[in-house]
């Protein structure tokens, strides 16, 4: 199962195949997103080598925190959702679609 999840492509690509969507001709479209896999292989590249770098005690200690850190961001969310007027974490909304939202500190 995780070796078919490696498979799936993550959320830039979308934006990207969205991107060339938006071209009329096939050929920019192409263009696009070969220029947009050139322009991520070498991050790819390096966050591989710097992965092997790593020790493994810190791995493992990085590990451990990724729950820690995927419950902060999904409480943050849920808080944006939530509309109770806290300035960047969760603005009051308008009530009208299409106004621009301002945070004020």
């Amino acid at each position: 199962m995780g070796l078919a999840n490696g498979l799936l492509p993550c959320g830039m690509v979308y934006v990207a195949i969205a991107a060339t969507l938006s071209f009329t001709e096939i050929t920019d479209s192409v263009i696009f997103m070969a220029m947009f896999g050139t322009g991520t292989l070498p991050a790819m590249m390096l966050i591989g080598y710097v992965g092997q770098l790593i020790k493994p005690e810190l791995r493992f200690s990085i590990q451990k925190l990724v729950p820690l850190f995927v419950s902060v961001v999904g409480i943050i969310l849920i808080l944006r959702g939530l509309n109770l007027g806290i300035p960047y974490i969760s603005p009051e909304l308008p009530q009208s679609p299409g106004v621009a939202i301002e945070c004020h500190p």
